[in-house]
């Protein structure tokens, strides 16, 4: 994952846009869960 010990900014963008997506995801799951009665703690 990383390339050496310098991270350039952009990589640092392209991790956050990464984290923002699975984050997303993760939620749209969830509420889909909830809405089928079978929401998992």
């Amino acid at each position: 994952m990383m390339k050496g010990s310098v991270t350039s900014w952009s990589d640092i963008d392209d991790l956050n846009d990464m984290i923002d997506v699975v984050e997303e995801r993760i939620h749209k799951r969830e509420q889909r869960l909830s809405y089928g009665g079978e929401k998992k703690v």
